[in-house]
């Protein structure tokens, strides 16, 4: 049990690059939704400044809102793997150049190495997808998959780290919850 808390304190611990982030407006509230599809889905209707988002919460994980920060934490039950959503005022309206960015995302990690960048799709827009591998000591090692998306007001890191063990099998509710990102209308208080 150890194991995990240092773990997820580390994770936490290096999710950030260094950068501007205000303490403006920032709302988190917890709903659930009736799928077209038929079911219901858990959702999370962000708050920040003028723009509102919703994302899905990602199946076996709770969520835990820091607003000083802006960002939303999801831990899964095992406590092996961690996302994280930051809202930052840097990158408005565009990101910086994928090998730019990824540089800063590997320095920004002691001992990260960059293992590949690509494309990536949210309901915010086009994004920029940096997979790493991060020592975490006590011979640990962890798979990030970092990425960014820009909008009008600043940019949203969205970030899932998890052991090497658990990463190809706990990806995908990552990327449903990226998928399922979006920026709403500015009058829609419900996930569309």
């Amino acid at each position: 049990m150890g194991k995990i808390i240092k773990l997820c304190t580390i994770i936490f611990g290096i999710l950030a690059i260094s950068g501007t982030v205000c303490n403006a407006q920032f709302t988190a509230t917890a709903t659930t939704v009736t799928m077209a599809e038929g079911g219901s889905a858990d959702v999370l209707l962000l708050s920040v400044d003028n723009e509102n988002f919703s994302i899905s919460v990602p199946r076996g994980y709770r969520p835990q809102s820091h607003p000083e920060s802006r960002t939303i934490n999801f831990a899964s039950e095992s406590g092996a793997c961690a996302i994280a959503v930051r809202f930052s005022t840097n990158y408005a309206r565009v990101l910086p150049k994928k090998e730019i960015l990824g540089e800063q995302v590997v320095s920004s990690r002691a001992g990260a190495t960059l293992a590949s960048i690509s494309p990536a799709g949210t309901g915010v827009g086009p994004a920029v997808s940096f997979d790493l591998f991060v020592p975490a000591g006590n011979n640990l090692m962890l798979r990030m998959r970092d990425i960014y998306v820009s909008y009008a007001l600043g940019s949203v890191e969205l970030t899932f780290s998890c052991n090497m063990a658990d990463f190809d099998k706990q990806k995908n509710e990552f990327m449903l919850a990226v998928n399922s990102f979006r920026l709403l209308d500015k009058n829609t208080t419900t996930n569309p």
